[in-house]
């Protein structure tokens, strides 16, 4: 009697942990805490498009061509890449300039921003010129507080002369030859926000210092080089 007792209660109890085991197994879940899944409408335009467009190659007007079913542009931002950041020496002193390539400048110069800058414009595009490093050993990484101050003003004059909606910073291929400058980009930065009118863009993209890699220089047959002439004088565009 009492073997049969004990087997029937270690079946009882082997039974309820195999019980236990399938209920751990196979938990449920509360119908108020199934994840809810939830969308934005694509009308509302988020998130931001931006469209950098390789203008040694294609013709940045294309990026116009491209629209959402309602006939407005797919494109919010077409940004220019690239121009590139140079320097000049001027009585010992390094000075940063801003360097357009041939392509560039066909553009930009020459009524070239009434048609590739005003053309994306007119069908509610934003145009941004983006800034580049040039193995040149300066970037936007490494300049002293003159050369931001200088360079600020560089890239609000290229805005004001081109007809621009902002800048755009791509930290890439500076070579940087000196030191890090703390603050440098942020300098750049918020000295261009002060010197153009409200309403303009400043883009960065999320990449710096790629400058450390081995370099080669490339060509550049004919170019435009924006740089001021002096603290209060208006800024000039100059040919290379």
């Amino acid at each position: 009697m009492k073997k049969t007792f004990k087997l029937m209660a270690a079946l009882v109890m082997g039974a309820g942990m195999m019980f236990s085991c399938q209920q751990a197994e196979e938990p449920t879940m509360d119908k108020a805490q199934e994840p809810v899944v939830e969308t934005r409408a694509y009308g509302d335009k988020t998130p931001t498009v931006t469209i950098y467009v390789e203008t040694n190659d294609v013709n940045p007007l294309n990026a116009g061509d491209y629209k959402l079913p309602n006939g407005k542009p797919y494109a919010d931002i077409v940004e220019f890449f690239a121009s590139n950041i140079h320097k000049r020496t001027v009585n010992g002193v390094v000075e940063p300039t801003l360097y357009l390539n041939d392509k560039m400048t066909n553009l930009l110069e020459n009524g070239g921003a009434a048609t590739y800058v005003q053309g994306l414009q007119a069908k509610g595009i934003k145009v941004v010129l983006t800034v580049l490093g040039d193995w040149q050993g300066i970037g936007v990484a490494n300049m002293n507080d003159t050369q931001t101050t200088k360079f600020a003003k560089i890239l609000a004059h290229a805005v004001e002369k081109y007809g621009l909606d902002g800048i755009g910073f791509d930290d890439e291929y500076s070579n940087y030859s000196s030191s890090l400058i703390s603050g440098s980009f942020g300098s750049i930065i918020t000295k261009l926000r002060n010197l153009m009118p409200a309403g303009k863009l400043i883009t960065v993209f999320q990449w710096g210092n790629y400058g450390s890699r081995r370099s080669m220089r490339r060509p550049a047959p004919r170019s435009t080089m924006l740089m001021p002439t002096s603290a209060t004088a208006p800024l000039s565009v100059f040919p290379a």
